[in-house]
C-alpha cells in the first residue's frame, strides 16, 4: 500500500525477483542455523547440550530436521528433535512452523500431552490451509526435564525413543510411541517416565541415524542384503564411544556426538542417506556445578 497526499493508493506489488544462487544459499544457511540453534547456555543450568546435523542434499545444506533446547517455568527444560517429511527448503519451512509453535503450546499448557495434541491439530490445519500434500507429516521426540530432581517426562509423535547413557556406561531405551504430527486431528499422546541422574546423558535422534543402512556384499546368487542401524545399534555406538570420551569430562558430550556421527557414517558405507540430527544432553555432576559456580563467582 502506497500513500500519496495522505490518501491511500493500492498498487499491485511487482513480482518478486528471483534470488541469485548465492543469496538463496545464504538465506538457507541462516534458516538452518535458526532451526538448530539452542537457547543460550546460561538458560540451561546444570546441562551440557550439543547438537549434530548432516543434510543429505546439497540444497544449501538444509533439510527438514531440527532440534531445540529451551527453559520453561517451574525449573524445567525442554529437549526435542523433529523431522518433517520431504527434503530441502520446503521441509525446512514446515519444521520451522513446528519448532516455534511447540514452544508456544508448552508455555501455554503445563501438561505436555495437551501441548502435543494442540501442536498436532495446528499441523493438520496448517497443512490443509496451505494446500500441502495430505500425506505430509512431522515426527517429534520430546523430553521434559525437571532441573532439580532429574525426572524426565518423555513423549513421542512418530519419532525415535530417547536413549539414556548412565554415568557408568549402561544404555537404556525409554519405551514410548505416538502418531506423527499432521496425519490425523484430535489425537491424544501418552508419556513415559525416566530419570536423568548426575553424570547421565540423554540422546535424541532422528531416523536419518537409526535408519542408516549397511549393505552386505553380494551373495553368489546376486542378491544383496542389508540391515538398519536401529535404536539398538545407536545404543551400541553410544556405549562403545562413551568409554573413550569419559577421561575428559568437559569434552564428553561433543566428543561422544562426533564419534557417534562417524560411527553411523561408517556403518552406512561412508555417507548419510537421509538428513540426520542428534541432540545430546548431559546432566552435570554436583562437583561440576560447584566448579561452574565457583568459576562464575571468581
Amino acid at each position: 500500500m502506497t500513500y500519496l497526499y495522505k490518501s491511500p493508493v493500492f498498487t499491485t506489488p511487482a513480482p518478486a525477483a528471483a534470488l541469485s544462487p548465492e543469496t538463496a544459499h545464504r538465506a538457507a544457511e541462516s534458516l538452518h542455523r535458526i532451526l538448530l540453534r539452542l537457547s543460550p547456555r546460561e538458560t540451561l543450568p546444570d546441562l551440557t547440550v550439543e547438537t549434530f546435523y548432516a543434510a543429505v542434499l546439497a540444497e544449501a545444506s538444509i533439510g527438514g530436521d531440527s532440534c531445540d533446547a529451551f527453559p520453561l517455568t517451574g525449573g524445567r527444560t525442554v529437549l526435542t528433535v523433529s523431522d518433517a517429511s520431504g527434503k530441502g527448503l520446503d521441509a525446512a519451512e514446515r519444521i520451522a512452523e513446528v519448532r516455534f509453535a511447540l514452544r508456544a503450546f508448552l508455555r501455554e499448557h503445563d501438561d505436555p500431552r495437551t501441548a502435543l495434541a494442540c501442536l498436532n491439530n495446528f499441523v493438520c490445519t496448517s497443512q490443509h490451509l496451505g494446500g500441502r500434500d495430505s500425506g505430509a507429516f512431522v515426527t517429534l521426540t520430546l523430553v521434559l526435564l525437571d532441573n532439580d530432581t532429574g525426572a524426565m517426562t518423555c513423549l513421542c509423535a512418530g519419532g525415535e525413543p530417547p536413549l539414556v547413557v548412565r554415568n557408568r556406561g549402561e544404555v537404556e531405551t525409554v519405551t514410548i510411541r505416538g502418531t506423527a504430527l499432521g496425519l490425523h486431528p484430535n489425537l491424544t499422546y501418552d508419556t513415559a517416565e525416566s530419570r536423568l541422574d548426575s553424570g547421565d546423558t540423554v540422546l535424541l535422534a532422528t531416523d536419518g541415524i537409526t535408519e542408516a543402512r549397511h549393505f552386505f556384499p553380494s551373495t553368489p546368487a546376486g542378491s544383496r542384503g542389508s540391515s538398519f542401524l536401529g535404536t539398538e545399534g545407536l545404543g551400541r555406538l553410544a556405549r562403545r564411544y562413551w568409554k573413550d570420551c569419559m577421561p575428559n569430562v568437559s569434552e564428553t558430550v561433543p566428543e561422544l556426538g562426533r564419534a557417534i556421527f562417524e560411527g553411523v557414517r561408517t556403518f552406512a558405507g561412508g555417507a548419510f542417506h537421509d538428513d540426520a540430527c542428534l541432540l545430546i544432553a548431559r546432566r552435570k555432576t554436583r562437583a561440576e556445578r560447584f566448579s561452574d559456580s565457583y568459576g562464575t563467582l571468581g
